[in-house]
């Protein structure tokens, strides 16, 4: 897979990652825990397809393959970190949420 590739992967999985996570909290917060858990259940299924393109940009740096630092590339780890921090949020938030019903 090409660097454009790859960047790609992460930024559109990332995404659609921290936008499950979104829509998770606001089905949580109108009492629909079945539709937050799916809705966590993809976040998590596009969160991993990120990560697993963001492990080879890693694999590839710690080879021959020099790794092209360049504004998409920081853009694409920015996605992935957001994503990341956004899922944790969500599960916490959601159980919280659960608690108060």
């Amino acid at each position: 897979m090409n660097w454009e590739m790859i960047v790609c992967t992460i930024v559109a999985n990332a995404g659609e990652s921290r936008s499950a996570s979104l829509a998770a909290i606001e089905a949580a917060g109108d009492d629909k825990f079945e539709d937050a858990e799916q809705l966590m259940q993809e976040s998590e299924k596009a969160y991993l397809l990120a990560h697993e393109a963001h492990m080879e940009i890693l694999t590839r740096a710690a080879g021959e393959d020099p790794v092209p630092m360049n504004f998409l590339i920081v853009h694409a780890a920015t996605h992935l970190s957001n994503a990341e921090v956004t899922k944790d949020l969500a599960r916490q938030m959601i159980s919280i949420l659960k608690k108060r019903r």
